[in-house]
C-alpha cells in the first residue's frame, strides 16, 4: 500500500538526513548541483541515499558562512 503523505515525524527524519548529506558534501568542498527528488533514494532502513554526482563540482574558491550575521557583514 502506498502513502500519499508522510507523517510530520517521518518527514522531519528524512529532511534531517538530506540536510546532513548536503552539509557533508559542502564540508568536503563540493557542490552536488543536481539535487532533486529523483536523486534521493531510500534504503531498506528508510535512510536517504544521495545519488548522481555527475554534475558535482569543486569550486576553486570556497567559503563556509558560519552564521547569518557573518554573511550579512560580508554583503
Amino acid at each position: 500500500m502506498s502513502k500519499d503523505r508522510l507523517a510530520e515525524s517521518e518527514a522531519r527524519h528524512l529532511f534531517r538526513q538530506i540536510i546532513s548529506a548536503v552539509a557533508y558534501i559542502h564540508e568536503n568542498g563540493y557542490a552536488h548541483r543536481d539535487l532533486k527528488p529523483e536523486n534521493l533514494l531510500l534504503d531498506d532502513e528508510q535512510n536517504i541515499k544521495v545519488i548522481d554526482f555527475g554534475l558535482c563540482a569543486k569550486p576553486k574558491v570556497t567559503y563556509i558562512w558560519h552564521s547569518f550575521e557573518e554573511w550579512e557583514s560580508f554583503v
